[in-house]
């Protein structure tokens, strides 16, 4: 991970449960990095990443929402504006934001 993350220092890694890892990192920098440059996945699996809280038991964890983004390939001309970008967004969550070029046809 500290090659995918490429952060300066060590990163130990402690199974904790079925797919429940601890990540010790050595210092804040590399820790706040990583964690302010989510989402990340490893071996074709989303990465969720939670801060540690020491008064939390392993399964009280949650890890339920990601924000990343959605990327359409080869969609229709007539359909990249803002009222197809909202019938997407309905079907896959809450929206954070829409590429501004999407009034200019989606040419970024």
């Amino acid at each position: 991970m500290k090659t995918i993350w490429k952060v300066s220092k060590e990163v130990e890694i402690k199974a904790l449960d079925d797919n429940l890892f601890l990540f010790k990192f050595q210092g804040d920098g590399d820790k706040n990095k990583v964690m302010e440059s989510t989402p990340w996945s490893f071996d074709k699996q989303m990465l969720l990443l939670h801060p540690f809280n020491g008064d939390l038991r392993p399964h009280e964890y949650v890890f339920g929402k990601v924000p990343l983004w959605v990327r359409i390939y080869d969609l229709p001309l007539g359909m990249r504006n803002r009222n197809i970008g909202q019938k997407i967004r309905e079907r896959v969550g809450t929206l954070l934001a829409i590429d501004d070029s999407i009034e200019e046809g989606g040419w970024a």
